[in-house]
């Protein structure tokens, strides 16, 4: 199956990671080609904290994760308080932002570059539009509106500060495909509370569903991370199988799950 991280060309590096993010013993590799691999696979910090001899090498890369973290912090509290504002009801936060709080001993070990909000069709706009009055700004690519129209399935926005940039991606749909089910409405209700985010989690199930979705749409092309992400949501108390497979067949992506698990 395909990975993005591919670039460092050795099997035995990937295997590695696995095996110590899995809690085993990595085979003889050279820390070099590990700490590229864990930097490429988006697991920088999480290696650092299970593999502590190559912490120091992989410091500079979290430093800058650390960064990017404060940034999506202070994006989430402005746009949460431009929503309550607003009397716009509250998205629900999915993707690998939801796993980093739900499947990881600290989301630090988890870090993204952006935040994925689900919102209802018939808050989108209304969410879009006072985004856009706090500050965000429009960043949804020209290749994405020629593909889905004017009003595309998600919208970009960036918050833009000295520092650089992060993005909100707000979503009315989880995919762009109407081959795919899925009761957006259903995932909204079962979003869970988090008491340090100013928004819902989607549900354990739903964040996996999610998860293999994006994967398979994207043809397997993600960084390690995802998977780590997929056999942490798979293991996670709350979650039943029975249930998530037959949500995936309503949902329409059976095979998706399928070729994930």
């Amino acid at each position: 199956m395909g990975t993005r991280e591919k670039s460092v060309d050795d099997t035995n590096a990937w295997r590695a990671l696995r095996a110590i993010v899995a809690g085993g013993e990595a085979a003889t590799v050279a820390d070099e080609t590990l700490v590229r691999a864990a930097i490429e696979g988006e697991i920088a910090a999480l290696i650092a904290e299970l593999c502590p001899r190559l912490a120091d090498e992989l410091a500079p890369f979290i430093e800058r994760e650390v960064f990017v973290a404060l940034q999506l912090d202070r994006a989430l509290s402005v746009a949460a308080s431009a929503l309550k504002e607003s009397q716009v009801p509250s998205p629900v936060i999915v993707k690998g932002c939801a796993a980093a709080r739900l499947v990881y001993d600290s989301p630090s070990h988890r870090i993204g570059v952006d935040v994925d909000v689900l919102v209802s069709e018939e808050h989108f706009d209304r969410t879009l539009e006072a985004l856009r009055e706090a500050g965000f700004r429009s960043a949804t690519s020209e290749s994405l509106l020629r593909r889905h129209g004017r009003r595309p399935w998600e919208e970009e926005l960036a918050w833009v500060t000295q520092g650089g940039s992060v993005s909100l991606d707000v979503h009315r749909k989880l995919a762009a495909s109407d081959r795919f089910r899925v009761n957006h409405q259903g995932v909204i209700n079962r979003a869970i509370e988090h008491d340090e985010l100013p928004w819902p989690l989607s549900h354990p199930e739903d964040t996996l569903l999610h998860t293999a979705l994006h994967m398979a749409t994207n043809r397997f092309w993600v960084p390690l991370k995802s998977w780590i992400d997929v056999c942490r949501l798979v293991a996670h108390p709350d979650v039943d199988l029975d249930r998530v497979f037959e949500r995936a067949e309503r949902w329409k992506m059976r095979t998706s799950l399928w070729a994930v698990l």
